[in-house]
């Protein structure tokens, strides 16, 4: 990550963060509904919304 800092292209770093942040969140979907299954079962939605928004 250092090479991309001092390259001065920060708008890559935040396309890292934003995409790890996506991931993230798909993660702790995908655990909620897993763990609460079926009663969180919109979750599902929620989760493929996330999915889109990483592409």
């Amino acid at each position: 990550m250092a090479l991309l800092h001092t390259s001065g292209d920060l708008g890559m770093l935040d396309l890292f963060e934003q995409s790890g942040r996506t991931v993230r969140r798909a993660t702790v979907l995908l655990r909620d509904l897993l763990a609460d299954w079926p009663e969180r079962a919109e979750l599902a939605a929620a989760l493929i919304d996330c999915e889109h928004e990483g592409d």
